[in-house]
């Protein structure tokens, strides 16, 4: 009887001492799992970070650009309206004929209101503004600009 019950107790012993291991390996490999997610999320959590601080910029560049675009294309519709308008008071009798988008167009018109010259207007698709007078030709390079403004924005 003593020595079933002496194998028995070592059994038992064996086995609380599997349950023991097996025990502390789940909780090394839980501690582990943990650590790797926590590892993960904080990855993660820095990435997401980045994107946004990305996506931020790009979008306060694109709204900041194009309020830039406005404001110069606005400014060089007047500056232009203003050396017709010099031009036309220095004695040029000739006709003058006008092309670009329409917004600024108006600028330009509200520029040359005062003059009683005869000035043609014509609303293209293109954003600079060309000026014929006889055979001369001004024309803004406003198309040019913005395409490198854009372009460093993209960078």
């Amino acid at each position: 009887q003593s020595a079933k019950q002496t194998l028995e107790e070592s059994h038992q012993a064996e086995l609380d001492a599997l349950k023991l291991r097996h025990e502390e390996e789940l909780e090394a490999q839980r501690v582990r799992f943990e650590e790797e997610i926590a590892g993960h999320l904080a990855t993660s959590v820095i990435t997401m970070k980045q994107v946004m601080n990305e996506h931020v910029e790009a979008a306060c560049l694109k709204v900041l650009s194009q309020f830039v675009e406005q404001e110069l294309a606005q400014k060089t519709a007047a500056e232009m309206a203003a050396q017709v308008l010099r031009e036309i008071r220095d004695g040029y009798a000739g006709t003058v004929k006008i092309s670009g988008p329409e917004q600024l167009l108006s600028k330009m018109r509200k520029g040359l209101e005062e003059i009683d010259h005869p000035v043609d207007y014509e609303v293209s698709d293109d954003i600079d503004i060309q000026v014929q007078m006889d055979n001369s030709v001004l024309m803004t390079r406003l198309s040019e600009f913005f395409q490198g403004l854009r372009g460093l924005s993209d960078e």
